[in-house]
């Protein structure tokens, strides 16, 4: 019976170092997918960061013109104004 319960010993074993190398090759497989993942999440932060930054100067550009716009708005009306007034 000993030489039967050392060679069931000895197979558990086996058995048990299969089932952990199977998951140590299954934790490297998952670690490298996420270093990759990582990475893409690095790059799209990143392109985020650069469209943020974009878009607060297109508003900035758009405040400008806004504000020109008027300018030459108010410039116009005022100038009607006169016109008017000297007509009448």
């Amino acid at each position: 019976m000993t030489k039967n319960n050392n060679e069931a010993n000895v197979n558990r074993e086996r058995e048990f170092t299969v089932v952990l190398e199977g998951l140590r090759s299954d934790f490297r497989v998952f670690g490298d997918g996420l270093d990759i993942l990582s990475t893409k999440v690095e790059v799209i932060s990143t392109k985020v960061e650069v469209l943020n930054t974009n878009q607060g100067r297109v508003w900035e550009k758009i405040v400008q013109m806004e504000s020109s716009i008027n300018k030459r708005f108010d410039s116009v009306e005022s100038r009607l104004e006169r016109l008017e007034i000297t007509r009448a």
